[in-house]
């Protein structure tokens, strides 16, 4: 009788080692689970800062996706916010990055797109003014649209100006490509000057190659916004060029 109680302790001991051993493991198992999570975490992180301050500007749309990073591996979104604020107001990245003005470069971008979309055959740049301005200094040129070009055809020529205006998507039912003020300085620049203004309309894909693209007469509007119902009236094939038709002086696109 003691010796078969023997046994079954034996055996007993010997499924409590065992199941020792695997409750060991699995904890070990567990730990170094989270130990490397922790580490994929920290390291997707630290790769992500990278990538949002590298061209020196921190835009809402790459805010939100670091605070939406942070909350997916369960840290401190405010950590990473202030990480990336102490990079981008240090004096080595302000140096290598020289903080690009992301809204200029799209603007003059898309200036680029309509320029090569006159024929130099037909038209002659006669001004292209950059936004040039400082501590409410403005050039005289910074208040007219942005080009003006004329265009010659034998014995007959004409000048027409455009305002160039690049948006990514349209907003509450259309497009507010200026505001008031602006609207009623190119109007004034119509009527003084003798020059046609248009309003050239990108939207969608790049500034630089937009994936629609409007003509707007000047003189059709009177608000600085144009509405989604009304936006097909003025939509042109994107890659063809600009003429001017001599018969009424219109500016267009073929």
């Amino acid at each position: 009788m003691n010796k078969m109680i023997g046994i079954v302790m034996i055996i007993l001991g010997i499924i409590l080692i065992a199941a020792g051993i695997l409750v060991f493991r699995k904890y070990q198992n567990l730990e170094a689970a989270e130990q490397t999570s922790a580490f994929v975490s920290a390291e997707a992180m630290t790769g992500l800062i990278q990538a949002v301050t590298a061209d020196g500007v921190l835009t809402n749309k790459e805010k939100s996706v670091v605070e939406q990073a942070a909350a997916k591996y369960h840290l401190d979104p405010q950590e990473a916010l202030s990480r990336i604020d102490e990079i981008l107001t240090s004096d080595d990245n302000e140096a290598e990055t020289e903080i690009v003005d992301q809204q200029k470069k799209k603007g003059d971008d898309f200036e680029k797109f309509i320029i090569k979309k006159f024929n130099k055959q037909f038209f002659s740049i006669k001004q292209w003014a950059g936004d040039k301005y400082v501590e409410g200094f403005y050039s005289e040129k910074t208040m007219q649209p942005d080009i003006i070009v004329e265009f010659k055809l034998r014995d007959y020529t004409k000048k027409v100006a455009i305002e160039c205006k690049w948006r990514s998507s349209t907003q509450k039912g259309g497009i507010q490509f200026s505001y008031d003020d602006q609207l009623k300085r190119y109007k004034t620049f119509e009527q003084k000057e003798h020059t046609d203004v248009y309003i050239a309309l990108g939207i969608g894909g790049k500034a630089s190659n937009p994936e629609s693209l409007y003509l707007i007469p000047l003189k059709d509007t009177d608000k600085p916004f144009i509405s989604e119902k009304d936006m097909p009236l003025y939509k042109k094939v994107v890659h063809n060029n600009f003429f001017l038709d001599p018969k009424n002086g219109s500016l267009n696109i073929n």
